[in-house]
């Protein structure tokens, strides 16, 4: 759905919390370059700012430790449901935009079960999918104006964690050598969030994944990274219906955007 267009200038209020992080880092820069007013709310100065009104949220602060749903499961509701449920509270705003995952998706594997209009089996999910399908159900149960993109596999600038960043440091490969993932670049992603934005989408979901995938096996050799791989586990692919996105912005290709990326790094 759509309503009004949003003119994101510098008269504009928003705020992002979570914006030091490695996906949330990508949004401050964005307002940066385009002169934007913006205030990033971290542990440090969330209490002194609960109350500050805004134009725009951009909540880019949830868990992204999945293990952690396991282990604690209630730590990571906190983190992951009710950090949400608390923002949605202290930070009024005008429009909400929700960065969530797509483990919500109890199979990621294939496109035809990750539409975002697909009816979501919970007693399927895993823990740390359930927890961010809750969170999600909190927007949309609080605000009257929200998006919510439900997000894939990153490189990008404070590439900290992934398959890609252990290929890079020569570290133990936790996916088998013949997966098949998804990536995007973080800078591009947050273009492309702010373009739906602008263009006045409201009470939507959006997958924001990268367009088809990389084996990363290519990327070993093209690196010659001498990583530790496990053989003995299957191998994974994570394959998610792009085709709503792809329909109003253009989704890079996930194999330039991860050469690239590496070769970037080479330098």
């Amino acid at each position: 759905m759509k309503i009004k267009p949003m003119e994101l200038d510098s008269n504009l209020k928003i705020i992002i919390i979570g914006g030091e992080g490695f996906v949330g880092s990508a949004y401050a820069r964005y307002c940066q370059k385009n002169s934007l007013d913006y205030l990033i709310i971290n542990r440090a100065n969330y209490q002194d700012n609960i109350g500050t009104e805004c134009d725009l949220l951009i909540n880019a602060n949830g868990n992204s430790k999945k293990f952690l749903a396991k282990e604690n499961p209630l730590l990571e509701f906190d983190e992951s449901v009710r950090s949400v449920r608390r923002s949605l509270i202290d930070f009024p705003a005008k429009k909400y935009i929700f960065l969530s995952s797509c483990d919500v998706y109890p199979d990621c594997s294939t496109p035809e079960s990750t539409k975002e209009d697909t009816m979501i089996d919970i007693s399927q999910q895993s823990p740390y999918g359930f927890h961010k399908y809750l969170a999600e159900q909190c927007v949309r149960h609080c605000h009257s104006d929200w998006l919510i993109f439900r997000m894939g596999g990153f490189v990008g600038e404070g590439l900290k964690k992934n398959a890609i960043f252990d290929i890079l440091q020569e570290d133990k490969l936790w996916l088998h050598p013949q997966s098949q993932l998804q990536y995007i670049h973080t800078d591009i992603a947050a273009q492309i969030v702010m373009e739906i934005i602008k263009q006045g989408y409201t009470k939507e979901v959006f997958n924001l994944c990268g367009n088809s995938l990389v084996k990363l096996q290519e990327i070993i050799d093209l690196t010659k990274s001498k990583v530790t791989v496990n053989l003995n586990i299957p191998p994974v692919c994570y394959e998610v219906s792009i085709d709503k996105i792809q329909s109003i912005v253009n989704i890079p290709s996930t194999h330039e955007t991860v050469i690239d990326f590496v070769k970037s790094t080479k330098k």
